[in-house]
C-alpha cells in the first residue's frame, strides 16, 4: 500500500515500511551510542528505497523535514500513537502521545521560526534548519549551519557544506552577517517554546525537538521503540512456532509483522492458560484420592 509523504512543499508517493527495512532501522539505532553517520545513511536509504527520490534528496533534507518524514512513515506503517512514560505527582504515568500533533508542531515551528529570507540590498540569504550531514561537522560559528542559499543579484549559490557557508558569508557585508546571527539567536530562544506536552496540559515536563542529530536520533528511538533483541525473538518464534519462514516475514509490511506477532502472542497466552487450567483440574482430581 502507498501513502502520500509530505516533504516541504512536495507530495511524494511512498510505500509502506517493510520488515527488512525496519530491521535495518532498528540496527542503526541500537545501543547507547549509535554511529550517527550510519543512522543518517540508513534512514536516507530507507526513504529513498520507498520513494522515487534519490538518496541525495533525503541526505540534504533539513533535520526537521527528515524528522517529519520519519514521523509520517511511522504513522502510516504502525499507527499514529506512541506511549510515553512520565513522572507526574511523584508517580509514573503513561501518556498516549499523538504523533500527528508532533509532526504538525515541528513543521509549524520550522516554517514560523526557522525558515526565513534575509534581504539586504540586492543580497538574499535563505535560512532553514540544517541537514544532518552538515550537523555532523562541528563548527565554532553555529549560525552557519542554517545558511541554505545566498542570492546576489540574479545568481543563486546553493550551500551544501559548512566550508561553503563560511567562505561565502565572509565576503558578505557585515550588515548581512549580523542579520543572520540575529535570526539564529531568535531561533535558539524560540526553540524552548516547542513543547509537545502543552496540548496535554502538562507543565512539569518538556518534550521538544531541537534541530540537531541527537534530537533526531532520540525521537527515532522513541517512535520506533521495539528493541532489536525483541525483533529477533519474534522472527525466531514466528519461524519455529508458526512455521513462517524469516524470508517471508522480512518481505511483509511492518503492519503485517505486528499482526502476526500479536496473533502468536495471543495463541501462546491461550495455550498457557489452558495448560494451567488442565493442571489445576488434575491436581483437584488427584487430591480426592486418599494417600
Amino acid at each position: 500500500m502507498k501513502f502520500q509523504l509530505q516533504v516541504s512543499e512536495q507530495v511524494i508517493s511512498c510505500e509502506e515500511l517493510t520488515v527488512s527495512l525496519y530491521k535495518d532501522l532498528l540496527k542503526s539505532i541500537y545501543g547507547d551510542e549509535p554511529v550517527i553517520q550510519v543512522f543518517i545513511q540508513t534512514v536516507s536509504n530507507i526513504l529513498s528505497s520507498l520513494t522515487d527520490k534519490p538518496l541525495s534528496f533525503f541526505e540534504n533534507l533539513s533535520v526537521m523535514d527528515l524528522m517529519s518524514c520519519l514521523l509520517q512513515l511511522r504513522m502510516n506503517s504502525l499507527g499514529d500513537r506512541v506511549i510515553v512514560s512520565l513522572n507526574l505527582d511523584d508517580a509514573k504515568r503513561s501518556l498516549e502521545l499523538r504523533l500527528d500533533w508532533v509532526n504538525e508542531e515541528i513543521l509549524d515551528f520550522n516554517k514560523s521560526n526557522v525558515k526565513n529570507t534575509i534581504k539586504v540590498g540586492t543580497i538574499e540569504v535563505e535560512i532553514d534548519s540544517p541537514s544532518p550531514i552538515r550537523l555532523i561537522e562541528k563548527i565554532s560559528d553555529e549560525y552557519l549551519y542554517f545558511v541554505k542559499s545566498i542570492k546576489i543579484d540574479d545568481k543563486i549559490l546553493v550551500i551544501e557544506t559548512n566550508d561553503e557557508a563560511k567562505n561565502i558569508t565572509e565576503r558578505l557585508p557585515i550588515k548581512v552577517t549580523f542579520a543572520i546571527i540575529e535570526h539564529f539567536e531568535k531561533i535558539i530562544k524560540e526553540i524552548k517554546s516547542l513543547n509537545f506536552l502543552k496540548r496535554y496540559k502538562i507543565t512539569e515536563h518538556n518534550l521538544g525537538f531541537i534541530p540537531s542529530n541527537d534530537s533526531l536520533l532520540w525521537f527515532t528511538k522513541l517512535i520506533f521503540n521495539e528493541s532489536l533483541e525483541s525483533f529477533y525473538d519474534n522472527i525466531f518464534y514466528l519461524a519455529k512456532l508458526a512455521n513462517i519462514p524469516p524470508s517471508y516475514t522480512e518481505s511483509c509490511s511492518v503492519g503485517e509483522y505486528f499482526v502476526y506477532t500479536g496473533t502468536l502472542q495471543r495463541t501462546l497466552a491461550q495455550q498457557n492458560s489452558e495448560q494451567q487450567d488442565s493442571s489445576m483440574l488434575h491436581n483437584e482430581a488427584t487430591s480426592d484420592f486418599p494417600n
